[in-house]
């Protein structure tokens, strides 16, 4: 990747994932149109992340992230809801994620 502007938000999606430390495996992406169109894993720089995507429906996010693995990294993908042309602020979101926070210093 070169070091000028991203010619994509996609590319400028991949360069922030890619510079995440190795012992990342949380990263919350917030995309309320959806222009990502993130698939069910994302490859960066030879690294998978699964994607968990989060539209609103608490139930189908609960069940789907509950069957990540403890070592795969995984993206949580969030956007509004397909029939809501806004969305609630994000700090609801973190209720639904298990707190597994550490500090890395």
């Amino acid at each position: 990747m070169s070091q000028g502007y991203p010619a994509t938000l996609y590319d400028h999606f991949e360069r922030l994932i890619a510079h995440l430390p190795p012992q990342a495996r949380l990263a919350l992406v917030l995309d309320p149109p959806g222009l990502l169109g993130l698939g069910e894993t994302v490859d960066v720089e030879g690294r998978r992340w699964a994607v968990f995507h989060y539209d609103g429906n608490d139930l189908a996010f609960r069940k789907a992230y509950g069957h990540h693995g403890p070592d795969t990294p995984h993206l949580v993908w969030a956007t509004r809801p397909p029939d809501h042309p806004t969305t609630r602020p994000p700090d609801y979101l973190t209720t639904r994620l298990p707190d597994h926070s550490t500090s890395v210093s």
